[in-house]
């Protein structure tokens, strides 16, 4: 999803490369599940940060639904007297892969029982923001916020799952209401001068803070060269901003754009197969000063990219294993190679 938030009379401002923390309420629905499931009426009140509010509201507004912790399901178990669960939280790993692929609600479906509600809020984790990479530049768009937002579903255990603060953006927030938000500032994802170049690694909703990036350098006049790695599974799908990023191709703002779907042919390509390709003219850019942009999953794109960039190191540049590692520790301590990794 493409999201725009109007930031109007909010004081608040913002630079390429940082974030939006976004505060979210729970889905109703799973509240309302919840509550039957432990036999726990939503109007009764408890304290949350000093305030007696309805119980509802507290599970609403104020505590974790979506992330399950290993805490929840040994306190979930010793109030409601659950042997197996009591059993299970008193072993690590057998816990780690319990709580792998379950939200709070698959605990209690499993397990439902009669619990105090200080017993149950006790045993959850107080709701904390999500943080988005900002994928707009103020200049362009003045008072106003954009986020690109990848909304989590998917099915397990016989049941549709969604991710919290995603599925608030994508199905709850009502068009023209109103959302907390705050800026995470982040000063180690910086554009570089306007007269360096740059090279931008953004396989899917990593391409948020490029198109910023990119909008900012189109306003600034910049005249440093911008190169984007993109990928995601589908051409017809899933190119995000394809048109505003065919306009700065055409316009010169952005040189060069590499493309990788992933499943639009047999054998699956990626962005770091694209790096390698283009290897030689990598390195050179590298060499001729330009700067090292990685955004997206920290899992496993992020270490895939960077071995990429190793391989074209000691390959083009005819450097050993060791040197190439120092070669990008030298451009990450110049801040000239940040990553913006989740």
């Amino acid at each position: 999803r493409h999201i725009e938030i109007s930031l109007e009379d909010s004081g608040i401002s913002y630079q390429p490369g940082d974030a939006l923390g976004v505060w979210f309420d729970n889905d109703a629905a799973l509240v309302s599940e919840l509550l039957s499931l432990v036999s726990l009426d939503g109007d009764q009140t408890v304290e949350v940060n000093g305030e007696q509010v309805s119980l509802s509201k507290a599970l609403i507004e104020s505590y974790e639904l979506t992330q399950l912790h290993p805490g929840f399901v040994s306190a979930y178990g010793a109030a409601t007297e659950q042997a197996e669960l009591v059993t299970l939280s008193e072993d690590k790993s057998a816990v780690r892969e319990f709580i792998e692929n379950r939200q709070v609600i698959d605990v209690v479906r499993q397990y439902p029982a009669g619990i105090e509600a200080s017993a149950l809020i006790g045993a959850l984790r107080k709701l904390t923001p999500r943080l988005y990479s900002i994928a707009s530049a103020m200049n362009e768009v003045e008072d106003e916020v954009h986020l690109t937002v990848a909304v989590v579903e998917y099915d397990i255990f016989d049941s549709k799952h969604q991710g919290a603060a995603s599925s608030f953006l994508a199905h709850r927030l009502e068009e023209d209401s109103e959302v907390r938000v705050f800026v995470e500032h982040n000063d180690n994802f910086r554009l570089p001068a306007g007269d360096k170049q740059v090279i931008m690694v953004g396989p899917g909703t990593g391409i948020a803070p490029f198109r910023s990036f990119l909008q900012q350098r189109d306003n600034d006049g910049s005249t440093g060269e911008n190169w984007l790695f993109f990928g995601n599974q589908h051409f017809t799908d899933d190119f995000l901003y394809q048109t505003e990023l065919q306009d700065f191709k055409d316009r010169g703002v952005l040189n060069r754009i590499d493309l990788a779907f992933s499943r639009d042919q047999e054998h699956k390509i990626y962005v770091q197969h694209k790096i390698k390709e283009q290897g030689k003219e990598l390195y050179q850019w590298l060499e001729n000063g330009a700067s090292l942009y990685i955004c997206g999953d920290g899992n496993q794109m992020a270490k895939d990219v960077h071995q990429a960039f190793i391989d074209l190191i000691i390959e083009h540049g005819e450097k050993t294993e060791q040197q190439a590692q120092e070669y990008l520790i030298t451009l990450r301590d110049s801040k000239r190679y940040q990553k913006d990794v989740y």
